[in-house]
């Protein structure tokens, strides 16, 4: 009898400790074990001065549905960056900048002469604190290079990284090499 009385409550405690184990030692690592692996055959290194990574926000929308918007990532180590946000022009950036200004809340915008890049003018917002830092940082060349590179995320700076991002998620070796592609790209022609 004494020996049931222990055993009663080892297995109620082993029923609430392992299921939490269970769950702490399942969850994250799946996600990151298929970037390691996908490093280790490709032969890359998971270190600065680049980090790719899928990046999960819960939104907060009014209707509490609270889903989880995904993101393709890349951050680039560069020291001496002046501070800027850019992106491509869309219906949710107009509302965005609506939203801003109804609520006080607008962000310096930096506009670039429209007669010397109509073309950059025409698609691209580009946000920051300095404009003339920005300016400076974005010479012509960079600014051609973003015209035609046709980039579907946001680039955002701060003095320490260049960060890239886009909407989705790495999945496949091919998701992978290709944004990984981007963002080697994106390095060469603006750091």
């Amino acid at each position: 009898m004494n020996h049931l009385s222990l055993l009663v409550p080892l297995l109620f405690a082993l029923s609430l400790i392992v299921p939490i184990l269970f769950r702490l030692f399942r969850s994250g690592p799946r996600e990151a074990r298929v970037v390691v692996e996908y490093a280790q055959r490709r032969g890359y290194a998971l270190v600065n001065p680049v980090t790719v990574f899928n990046l999960g926000v819960t939104s907060r929308r009014a209707d509490n549905s609270g889903g989880s918007i995904r993101y393709k990532v890349a951050k680039i180590k560069a020291a001496g960056l002046p501070r800027f946000s850019l992106g491509r022009n869309s219906a949710l950036h107009t509302f965005e900048n609506v939203v801003d200004k109804i609520a006080g809340a607008s962000k310096p915008a930096v506009n670039l002469d429209a007669r010397q890049y109509p073309e950059f003018s025409a698609h691209f917002w580009i946000k920051g604190p300095d404009p003339a830092a920005v300016t400076a940082f974005l010479s012509g060349a960079k600014i051609r290079f973003l015209e035609a590179a046709n980039l579907q995320g946001t680039l955002a700076t701060n003095a320490n990284y260049l960060v890239y991002f886009e909407d989705g998620v790495l999945v496949t070796e091919q998701d992978f090499d290709s944004f990984i592609g981007r963002a080697e790209t994106l390095v060469a022609n603006l750091l």
